[in-house]
């Protein structure tokens, strides 16, 4: 699986040296060089729609003035999960959302570094209140595809060329291993995205079992689907932000699913209590039945092992008897 993705990634070698040294490049001449910060004071900055920062010069590419738009955006708790709602359908987004609650997989594959890395920031914020305990790596490098035989809990993401080596992906046998344990894949690189889940018997069928009722997760279908067909783009995004109506529909979606989880989050442990108590109940069945079928069917076994000796004590006696008659007459004989 190494030599696949090496022979895959030999020809973007050159291209990833010239972006490093350009990085740090530039960031050797912003050290050098003071950035010009706005004048004005923090609480007529907050008031206008956007922050002005002016850059060295470095190159003719490179802009000298970034544009950020005000408020700060959060890139996952935002457009983060407008990127989850515009390509992952509603019912899969639930059930890996519900699968990473109770302590399952979920593998991220994207063809963009800042799909992959924003959509599992936002599968994690969604479960902030959750303290979620599993391993988390946003961008995680393919050659490193062993990770995924990890025995806790994991959410990763993974970037990829080309559908090519999505196909290496899924059909790795480690991979192959780790869906019938429990791991998820969800490729984002189509739209919409394309999301294995897990064969691992039982799991999702429990999961299915336990939904959560829906009624302001359904009063907010208008805002997803207000947010699809918006279709926001990253670049857009970090250039312009969101709309007031977007930010609305955003964080109306993100109340909404935290909502639905705290929901699911309580039937779930009171699902897992009743199994605990008919498994204490069949264990006490078990251990300690109650004695009076077992105590009436030993006396039954006991009345005929006594007649049984009884039996064979009259037999003994009764031979014992005849054998003295005959002896007896063979004297008198």
């Amino acid at each position: 699986m190494h030599q696949m993705f090496k022979v895959v990634r030999k020809s973007q070698e050159g291209i990833e040296e010239k972006i490093f040294d350009f990085r740090n490049n530039y960031l050797k001449v912003m050290q050098q060089e003071k950035i010009s910060l706005p004048t004005k004071s923090l609480s007529d900055t907050l008031e206008e729609k956007s922050l002005q920062i002016h850059l060295p010069s470095y190159l003719s590419s490179v802009p000298s003035t970034i544009v950020v738009p005000l408020p700060l955006p959060h890139v996952a708790r935002h457009w983060g999960i407008a990127a989850l709602i515009t390509r992952i359908e509603t019912d899969n987004l639930l059930l890996l959302l519900k699968l990473l609650l109770v302590q399952r997989s979920v593998l991220i594959v994207g063809a963009s570094s800042h799909l992959v890395t924003s959509c599992s920031c936002a599968l994690k914020e969604i479960l902030k209140s959750f303290e979620w305990s599993g391993n988390f790596v946003s961008h995680m490098p393919n050659t490193m595809i062993e990770f995924i035989n990890s025995p806790v809990s994991f959410l990763i993401g993974m970037t990829v060329d080309n559908a090519a080596e999505v196909t290496l992906i899924e059909k790795n046998e480690q991979v192959l291993e780790a869906l019938r344990v429990g791991l998820s894949v969800v490729d984002l690189t189509v739209t919409p995205a394309r999301v294995r889940l897990t064969t691992e018997p039982g799991v999702l069928t429990r999961l299915r079992g336990l939904a959560a009722s829906l009624p302001h997760f359904a009063m907010c279908k208008a805002s997803i689907d207000f947010i699809r067909s918006r279709s926001p783009e990253f670049s857009k995004f970090m250039c312009h932000g969101f709309s007031n109506k977007e930010m609305v529909c955003i964080d109306d979606v993100f109340e909404s699913l935290q909502g639905y989880f705290e929901k699911f989050v309580e039937n779930l442990r009171a699902y897992r209590e009743q199994e605990m108590k008919n498994r204490s109940a069949k264990s006490n069945k078990t251990v300690n039945p109650p004695p009076s079928p077992f105590i009436s069917k030993l006396k039954e076994e006991i009345d005929s092992i006594s007649d049984f000796q009884d039996v064979v004590v009259r037999s003994i006696v009764g031979n014992i008897m005849i054998a003295g008659e005959n002896s007896v007459f063979k004297q008198r004989s």
